[in-house]
């Protein structure tokens, strides 16, 4: 069987791409995460290993980076850091599998890794691309006043402005009364 390598310049023009789009229309979550993601490249560039073994640095990193998606899965009300979540899990659970399995090819075990990094930072650029940008607020996008009631627009200014603490008690204790005879009277046993 022949393997197909993709070319190196492949995952930073993802991520390039990725981070144009979170910091376009992305919020808070997005960026961190996207610097999350980064941050983990960079230092599994230097924690790899050239071998067939287990990665444990790669695996540390990769556990990391699924806790920190894990805790935002949990914690937010947007749906990409669910996907985010389980492609890191993907990861974490190839190299327990690589732990349990260790004749498992070095090509199958990288690639999968890979495959699954494509698809955390595709969640990413999903949930930036489905997020509705962040409008700062300007006069018309503020809520405007509700027009005065029709009843209540033609009551002289004086009587819309009294409550029923204002109006004394005996109109308080004359309301009271109204109310109380209009319920019905349970009749004696």
């Amino acid at each position: 069987m022949q393997s197909y390598q993709l070319p190196s310049w492949v995952w930073p023009l993802a991520v390039i791409g990725a981070t144009a789009l979170v910091f376009w229309r992305g919020d808070r979550e997005l960026r961190i995460s996207l610097g999350v993601m980064v941050a983990a490249w960079l230092l599994s560039i230097k924690a790899y290993v050239y071998g067939h073994d287990l990665q444990q640095g790669i695996f540390l990193i990769d556990t990391l980076v699924f806790a920190w998606f894990l805790w935002l899965a949990l914690h937010s009300q947007r749906f990409w850091p669910l996907f985010a979540a389980a492609f890191s899990m993907l990861m974490v659970m190839t190299h327990i599998i690589k732990a349990v399995i260790p004749s498992l090819d070095a090509w199958t075990y990288l690639s999968v890794g890979i495959l699954f990094s494509y698809m955390t930072l595709g969640a990413l650029a999903a949930g930036a691309y489905f997020t509705q940008p962040v409008a700062t607020p300007s006069a018309e996008t503020l809520p405007q006043p509700l027009p005065a009631h029709p009843v209540r627009a033609a009551m002289p200014a004086a009587a819309r402005q009294q409550s029923p603490a204002t109006l004394g008690p005996a109109t308080t204790a004359a309301n009271t009364r109204r109310r109380r005879t209009t319920r019905p009277v349970p009749e004696p046993a």
